[in-house]
């Protein structure tokens, strides 16, 4: 349940259980908006966890703790039974940035070649992730002013790496990508659009899925 100044929104809790089995698993924690790469909305097998997180990561930690926990998981079971308060807060218009923020193009570089190995079939969707994530720092970067020769370096190769391959990519809708490239032409003022539009959708009980 999403706890806001405007009151709690449920999401999805109508008490219907789902197995999901094999590498449906590492889709399912990209892609559903209810089971996600979270740790609280999840019990792990103590005996399965083969590793810890990454300490060199602050962003997306708990999801690349989840992708490399998938190695030893056959099936998930997934209850939609209304557990656990979620307080969220609007994002501000702040579009200043720490590196604990900027840790999360790491984050999305370490899953994109986690999956490769892993889950090739679904890699696409940490890519499309990794793409937009330093399109967004770009944009952050423009309405800053930027001066980081290193990071804005570093910006701009994570683009070129990604770009062509997410845009050939058949499964990838074409509004996304079409948002993309809008993104990458215009990155301050379309961030700043976005930001307003989801302030308004939040409002309304509305998240990202």
């Amino acid at each position: 349940i999403h706890e806001t100044e405007e009151g709690s929104f449920p999401e999805g809790n109508d008490g219907s259980v789902a197995v999901i089995h094999g590498q449906a698993v590492y889709y399912e924690i990209l892609q559903s908006a209810g089971i996600r790469g979270y740790l609280w909305n999840k019990l792990f097998k103590k005996d399965l966890i083969k590793s810890g997180f990454d300490e060199s990561i602050a962003q997306c930690e708990d999801l690349l703790f989840t992708a490399a926990y998938c190695e030893q998981v056959s099936k998930a079971v997934y209850i939609r039974n209304p557990l656990y308060h979620y307080v969220r807060k609007n994002k501000s218009d702040e579009y200043s940035y720490t590196e604990r923020d900027l840790s999360l193009m790491d984050a999305f570089e370490k899953l994109y070649s986690l999956y490769l190995v892993k889950a090739p079939e679904y890699a696409y969707i940490p890519e499309k992730n990794a793409l937009k994530t330093y399109i967004h720092f770009r944009a952050r970067g423009k309405l800053v002013r930027e001066k980081d020769s290193i990071l804005l370096t570093k910006i701009d190769r994570g683009i070129r790496e990604h770009f062509f391959r997410v845009m050939k990519e058949k499964r990838i809708s074409l509004k996304t990508k079409g948002n993309i490239c809008i993104t990458c032409l215009f990155p301050g003022t379309i961030l700043q659009g976005k930001r307003k539009l989801l302030q308004c959708r939040n409002k309304r009980g509305i998240w990202e899925s």
